[in-house]
């Protein structure tokens, strides 16, 4: 095992070094384990629901370059496939926005992503145009959300105003006189 966890390494670091600049060298490494997981305002849903959604998550891995450029990794087991590339880049620009673009839309020129597949020790670097990603899961997360409120699935309410919930199906409950008024 610890051959295969030195080799994958070393083809990790050969491979970002192909897409690093001339002279361009990793000044400030982050990764996963010493920093908390992040959570974020991304945007509101007022009509019908009166929401904040907040975006939450981790990366596995972020650096800086002393060309003023930030890099985002997520490590990822198996091997690659479009399927996965298409999934996992979704969770990419989440962990753009939690880190960088919520708070400064103008660093989205000095970002990079990328996935690595561990397994087939591919990297893969995100991207799509990253405006249309964003306005993209804006647009579903408010369709998913109005449409369970229309199933007549409500969010539970908070005792504090100001707390965050994090909400889960658990915290869903349909309303009594939907689940009443079923049989008509």
């Amino acid at each position: 095992y610890k051959p295969q966890l030195i080799s994958g390494i070393k083809s990790f670091f050969n491979e970002l070094i192909k897409v690093m600049a001339d002279r361009e060298i990793i000044i400030n490494i982050k990764p996963e384990r010493d920093f908390k997981t992040r959570t974020m305002e991304f945007f509101d849903i007022d009509d019908p629901l009166q929401l904040k959604i907040h975006l939450k998550g981790r990366a596995d891995l972020r650096f800086d370059s002393n060309h003023n450029r930030q890099f985002i990794i997520d490590y990822k087991t198996g091997k690659m496939n479009d399927r996965k590339k298409r999934i996992y880049s979704q969770q990419l620009i989440i962990y753009e926005l939690i880190y960088y673009l919520i708070q400064k839309p103008e660093a989205v020129d000095n970002l990079d992503s990328f996935l690595y597949f561990i397994d087939s020790r591919d990297l893969y670097p995100y991207i799509e145009d990253r405006e249309k990603a964003i306005r993209g899961l804006k647009q579903e997360i408010s369709d998913t959300l109005v449409e369970i409120y229309k199933q007549g699935f409500f969010i539970s309410l908070k005792s504090d105003p100001f707390d965050i919930v994090e909400v889960t199906r658990k915290d869903l409950y349909k309303s009594r006189y939907i689940r009443d008024n079923e049989s008509d």
